[in-house]
Formats: structure tokens, sequence, C-alpha cells
């Protein structure tokens, strides 16, 4: 006589024959859905096999020439390349396949641009308020790539934009006048602030000007910042921000675009004719493979 554990085995004997042949037939027949008990674990065995069943792999790099190489080399049908315009990367994927075959989408190279080192100390100076040391000094350490300029867009010498902004300081005018009766008082007070340098050849930028590649890939253009005083402290401070900085962004992201698309240059078929039926569509935009 078989005992309970005896028929708990062949029950589950049983059922897993059962659930292999459902898997081969839903394999065989390209059915997407299988029933199976809960208490069983489906186990991939393609760690074992010879080759992978098919690529599922995640590529980067910061270089538009190299991931335009491994693009062309493991593209498949449908490839198509988004690019995100805040991030200025793009991510092709490889196995998207077609609206009528679409692909598991899990196959991706990506490409994220890499700012300059001057556009990333720019973009960083902007981000909060800076005290007069560490504006002096970021002047100072870019020197040759930065100029100065007052409000009529003139070139100032940036040996006295240093120094004016080593030497300024905050003047508190106060005046005030009380009138006192006997039953009452009366009290106007006038204020103004004012910032001052105490050297005759110092000065105050109200624009700073930089010319440079914001990424390696990207042409330079000229980056314009306001320099506007802070003078609700004790201690003056600056306030920078960069003029167009969207526009900028928005003409970055679409050169970065053409860059990639230039990336996969049309290939000549024997009769000499350009062929560019293996260039994947650039789009501007993100992608997901949803459930």
């Amino acid at each position: 006589m078989f005992d309970q554990s005896a028929i708990q085995q062949l029950t589950q004997t049983e059922a897993t024959a059962q659930s292999n042949q459902s898997l081969q037939h839903a394999l065989t027949e390209g059915k997407p859905v299988v029933v199976l008990p809960d208490e069983f674990t489906l186990t991939s065995l393609e760690s074992f096999l010879p080759l992978r069943r098919r690529a599922r792999n995640s590529m980067s790099t910061a270089y538009v020439e190299d991931f335009a190489r491994y693009v062309g080399q493991h593209r498949e049908n449908g490839c198509t390349i988004y690019v995100n315009a805040e991030a200025m990367s793009a991510k092709a994927v490889l196995n998207q396949g077609t609206p009528t075959e679409p692909g598991h989408g899990d196959n991706t190279a990506t490409v994220k641009l890499k700012a300059t080192a001057l556009y990333t100390s720019l973009r960083n100076l902007v981000s909060q308020a800076r005290g007069q040391k560490a504006l002096a000094e970021w002047l100072e350490e870019w020197r040759d790539l930065v100029t100065p300029l007052d409000k009529d867009l003139t070139d100032l010498n940036i040996a006295h934009v240093v120094a004016g902004i080593r030497s300024v300081s905050i003047e508190q005018l106060n005046k005030s006048t009380s009138t006192v009766e006997a039953l009452s008082a009366e009290r106007s007070e006038m204020e103004s602030v004012a910032a001052k340098t105490n050297r005759a050849d110092a000065v105050l930028p109200a624009y700073l000007k930089l010319t440079t590649k914001p990424y390696k890939e990207l042409s330079e253009r000229t980056f314009y910042v306001r320099v506007s005083i802070l003078t609700s402290q004790r201690e003056p401070a600056f306030a920078l921000g960069i003029l167009g900085l969207e526009l900028h962004e928005e003409e970055m992201a679409a050169e970065f675009a053409h860059v990639v698309r230039a990336s996969f240059a049309p290939v000549a078929d024997a009769d000499g004719t350009l062929n560019t039926e293996h260039i994947p569509d650039v789009l501007i935009g993100s992608f997901t493979v949803n459930g």
C-alpha cells in the first residue's frame, strides 16, 4: 500500500510530466500562455547550451562613433534609436521589431555624451549663489577662456574684475527722523543698500562670455552668463545664470540627433547607388517595453 509520501511523489511526477508537455506544446505552437501549478519553478537551461537562444545585451559608451559601430554590427529588424534631449543620451533598441512582428526590446546600446571640462564647470558654477572667493577663483582658473563684460557688452580687464569681486563690500545707509509728542511717536526710516569696491582699478562685470564645445561631439557655441550681486546678507554673494539656457539645450539636442544620424553613413551598392536601408530611424524621445 502506498503511504502519503509515495502518493505525493507520484502526483508530483505526473504533474511535472504534464507541465513539460504543456511547455513544449506552447513553445512549438507559439502559444503565449501556459497553465502551471503554483508549486513549480521554471528553470532556464540556456547557460548549459553551446549558444544563447538570442541576444539580450546592454552596451554603453560615451562616444558616438563606437556607438554607431556597435549598432551597425548588432542591429536587428526594426532597430530604432531614441534621443533623450535632457540627458544628452541616445538609446538604440536593437531588437524592437515591427508592428506585425514585435521584438522583445531588451537588446540595447546607449551613448551618453560627456560634457567638456569648461561646460561642466560652468553648469556647476551657476547651480547656486557664489561667494566672492569662489567666483574670483573660478575666473582665475578659466581666465584664458572667459571674457567679462560690462552692461554694454564691452570687454573688461579680467584682472580688474577679479580685484573688484574680491574687494566688493556692502554699504548700508540709514537715515532716520523721529518726532516725539506727548501721547504719540512717529518714526520714518529710509534705507538703501549699495555694493561698492574699495579699489580704484576694480570693476564688477554685468556678464561673462565664453565660447566652448559643450560636448566633444558637438560644435562650439557662445554662452553669456548674467552676473547679479546679492546684497540681502552681510557678506556679498553673486547669482549667475546662463542666458537662453533652454534654447541652448534644444539646439544641442537637435544637433546631437543630427550627429547620431550622420554617424550611419549610406553604403554604396555594386552599381554605385547609395543604400540607406541599413540606417536606423533616429527619433527624439524615449522607449519602454510594457509588460
